[in-house]
């Protein structure tokens, strides 16, 4: 029997495989469960799912429901930071505590700067002189009625 010499026909526009496409409720659970997982970090949990931070920050712009569900996993990773942070200062450790020191304790004049209000009658070319010194002291107009 004689063998063909004649090529298959080639087919013109042969079909592409199907990506695999997921809607943008799925995309959105996904992303909620990255940030999650990412303690908050939206960078790492859009390059996870797969996003871009524009359309993180438009699904937050435009679907209120999925704003409200960051909004809540938000206050969920705060609260994951603040249970380590108290766990930190039960422990003793120093850096911890002085920052909860000058955070908490800010009023008791454990913070970075004592900040003085007073109200000196007379002591206006005395200020004016000192702002001129230092740069942190703002003169004030007297009052003449005072």
């Amino acid at each position: 029997m004689p063998v063909s010499t004649k090529k298959p026909k080639a087919v013109k526009n042969p079909p592409k495989p199907r990506k695999k496409t997921v809607g943008p409720a799925l995309r959105k659970a996904a992303m909620l469960k990255a940030l999650v997982e990412n303690h908050g970090r939206v960078g790492d949990a859009c390059q996870k799912v797969g996003i871009n931070r524009w359309t993180y920050d438009e699904w937050r712009r435009t679907d209120p429901e999925f704003q409200q569900q960051v909004n809540a996993m938000e206050e969920s990773v705060n609260d994951w930071y603040e249970d380590a942070f108290k766990k930190l200062v039960k422990e003793g450790n120093p850096a911890a505590v002085i920052h909860s020191a000058k955070t908490r304790l800010r009023r008791r004049g454990y913070g970075e700067k004592l900040e003085v209000e007073a109200k000196v009658v007379g002591a206006g070319a005395f200020l004016a002189a000192l702002a001129s010194v230092d740069g942190s002291v703002k003169p004030v107009e007297e009052d003449p009625n005072a």
